[in-house]
């Protein structure tokens, strides 16, 4: 897999835990540049990008008699040291951290935290997620519900909003895309048109651009259907190439094949809260207060977008 990235050019990335998970890396890779086991970049560098990592490195690093299997304690006795090696790097500040994605050169990166929570590894997500060349590597337990669970399981990395970019719903895609922190919303195609052909052209070039799997949103579950339609004349395969989430939740998406995700509103209370503000206008006709009334939407998954039956 080394091998592999570095002759294209890219980047490793693992989100690992600080304690335990980032050292046992450590040691293996110590292992595989001793043994000389990567041919395209043999002096590769190695960088620990968490703090924390550090310190706990520091102390693995110490007196671990009565902790040490067989193997590492005839390392030890050798000369050698467990977890340090030609090309390794740990570093320390937010502008070391920023400046590993400056640098063009392939490396590994190892940073916390390990389920892509929080913590630097987010960055490191946005810079190289995107990038064809490079790996993510997954070495410990996603938690259900995290992003590195979602990266694992969907696993989506481009996106296409099939509707008006300046509709609500745009935005609020938009906008949440850009919290996850990954640099998603870089990778997003807006379709605005509604003749099937432009529809057909403007899907074509998005797919050629980027490859990986695509998560598709819609303005509403009329205009997913009729993506369902041109995706599946195209062969393309659903839910593992492309995803696709309608808006509304109507009828329609328990009777399409596959069955429609959508976002379903909370229809009766809004029409609860549009009836109490109408009554209190007629009452209070001199005010011109607009309000506004935050509600849940609720996304409810079913087979175009998950690659398991639901849930």
């Amino acid at each position: 897999l080394i091998d592999e990235v570095f002759s294209k050019g890219g980047n490793i990335i693992i989100p690992s835990f600080a304690v335990g998970r980032t050292q046992e890396l450590l040691y293996y890779l110590r292992e595989i540049k001793r043994d000389g086991l990567v041919q395209s970049l043999p002096s590769f560098k190695v960088y620990v990008d968490s703090p924390l990592a550090t310190e706990a490195t520091k102390i693995y690093s110490g007196n671990l008699k009565g902790y040490l299997d067989d193997d590492a304690i005839a390392v030890i006795q050798g000369g050698e040291n467990l977890f340090t090696f030609p090309g390794l790097t740990l570093t320390q500040s937010t502008e070391e951290s920023r400046a590993l994605n400056d640098d063009k050169t392939p490396k590994i990166i190892i940073s916390a935290s390990g389920m892509c929570d929080a913590g630097r590894i987010r960055h490191h997500l946005k810079h190289n997620l995107w990038r064809p060349e490079c790996t993510i590597l997954f070495v410990g337990y996603q938690g259900e519900g995290t992003l590195g669970r979602h990266l694992l399981e969907e696993g989506y990395d481009n996106f296409l909003f099939f509707g008006d970019p300046a509709d609500v719903k745009y935005q609020g895609f938009a906008r949440a895309l850009s919290k996850t922190g990954t640099g998603i919303r870089e990778r997003m195609t807006v379709i605005a048109g509604k003749d099937s052909e432009v529809i057909d052209a403007a899907l074509s070039a998005h797919l050629e651009r980027w490859g990986g799997r695509t998560g598709i949103f819609a303005y509403n579950d009329r205009r997913a259907a009729q993506m369902l339609g041109i995706l599946q004349r195209r062969g393309i395969k659903i839910p593992e190439r492309a995803g696709l989430v309608g808006f509304d939740n109507t009828y329609m998406c328990d009777y399409l094949w596959p069955a429609l995700s959508s976002v379903s509103q909370p229809n009766e209370e809004m029409a609860a809260a549009a009836v109490k503000r109408l009554f209190y206008k007629m009452d209070h006709p001199e005010d011109r207060k607009t309000e506004e009334h935050p509600m849940l939407a609720e996304l409810v998954p079913r087979q175009s977008s998950c690659r398991e039956s639901i849930r």
